[in-house]
């Protein structure tokens, strides 16, 4: 049989031959140059990267006591040093189905996401914005970065914005259609910065630092514009405390509104020390034993409630065994608070499914 001639020349034969071979080895595993240049790119941008958001920090902690005392909780938590802290928190996900990380290694795995590009895309945006690269640890905090993340109270996305908020600053969201832009990593990142300077903006009433403006509008983030900016009807916080961060924390009820700004600057610097010194948790000493605080409160979540006012009251009860035993001393105070901590999260979740807890009942962005 006659062979036919070939439509391909030289180049285009080539060519074919290396588009063939790089599919044969992408299937075994095996990068071309081509990748493997493409990855040093990408490890270099990152770099490059690393080095604006932890050497050129423009949001810096308040330096009260109160204020650092809370930074260093949280940057212990986050560093995975505080095994009281994460046997509590594991108890917690165990009963709501959570999957069971500490949020040392949630920290961890939200840095991997970010890197695989996500981090370029918020630099760019913050940058585009005229506001701080710092934003980051905003959004590490709220979702360790999960894009897909969901709150009980209906907050989506990396930024976590409710619905109401998020219309407000241009995000689209029609269940019907199934498009919720809070997921979108560029067009949510682009709100939460617009939204960020619109609440810093309203902090130029005082004389202020810089980053103390900043960090007001994170606690009003978290905990609402009305409750820390007022309205027509009542003084905010803010006003209450005359810009003073260290008097906030004199006139703050609610513990996670009071541990907000402290924990992203908590998880920021642990963060810092994982990146940039390979720091790993220190060797964990034994488990405390368990209080009859701590048994009490594990047998929430397999107790039957007959009413929302008996789970109410049982917290409450816990909360007290707790704080007893911490006049005893039969925990550290450090152990205690984050035992207070997690019973106010148990609280939230509570608050969430809309039920009325008079000093905890605060929308979460409004």
């Amino acid at each position: 049989m006659k062979e036919q001639p070939s439509n391909l020349n030289r180049r285009d034969f080539i060519k074919k031959v290396g588009l063939a071979t790089a599919a044969v080895l992408a299937g075994a595993g095996i990068e071309t140059t081509g990748q493997m240049q493409e990855g040093n790119q990408t490890k270099i941008e990152n770099e490059k990267l690393i080095n604006e958001l932890f050497n050129k920090r423009e949001i810096l902690p308040h330096q009260g006591r109160e204020f650092m005392h809370r930074v260093d909780v949280w940057d212990k938590r986050y560093s995975g040093n505080d095994v009281g802290y994460d046997r509590l928190d594991l108890m917690y996900k165990k009963r709501h189905k959570l999957p069971q990380s500490t949020v040392h290694q949630e920290l961890k795995e939200a840095w991997e996401r970010l890197l695989a590009g996500d981090l370029e895309t918020v630099y760019k945006i913050t940058k585009e914005q005229n506001v701080p690269f710092d934003f980051i640890f905003l959004a590490l905090a709220e979702s360790h970065w999960k894009t897909k993340a969901r709150s009980g109270a209906g907050a989506k996305g990396p930024w976590q914005f409710i619905s109401s908020t998020a219309r407000r600053y241009g995000l689209k969201i029609n269940t019907q259609k199934k498009i919720d832009e809070r997921l979108d990593v560029k067009k949510s990142t682009e709100a939460a910065c617009k939204y960020l300077k619109d609440l810093e903006a309203k902090t130029h009433t005082f004389e202020l630092s810089d980053s103390d403006r900043w960090v007001w509008a994170f606690l009003a983030y978290n905990r609402g514009e009305g409750y820390v900016f007022g309205n027509k009807n009542r003084k905010g916080d803010f006003q209450r405390a005359k810009g003073n961060l260290e008097r906030y924390f004199s006139i703050c009820r609610n513990r996670e509104s009071c541990s907000y700004a402290p924990k992203i600057f908590g998880l920021a610097q642990a963060l810092e020390r994982m990146v940039m010194k390979k720091e790993e948790p220190a060797e964990k000493p034994p488990e405390e034993t368990f209080s009859e605080a701590d048994v009490m409160f594990s047998s929430f979540g397999e107790k039957s409630f007959p009413t929302v006012e008996s789970r109410i009251v049982f917290l409450e009860k816990a909360i007290l065994e707790y704080e007893e035993e911490g006049r005893k001393r039969v925990h550290t105070s450090e152990y205690i608070d984050a035992a207070l901590d997690i019973i106010d999260k148990e609280m939230a979740e509570i608050r969430a499914r809309g039920i009325f807890i008079p000093e905890l009942q605060e929308p979460k962005h409004e």
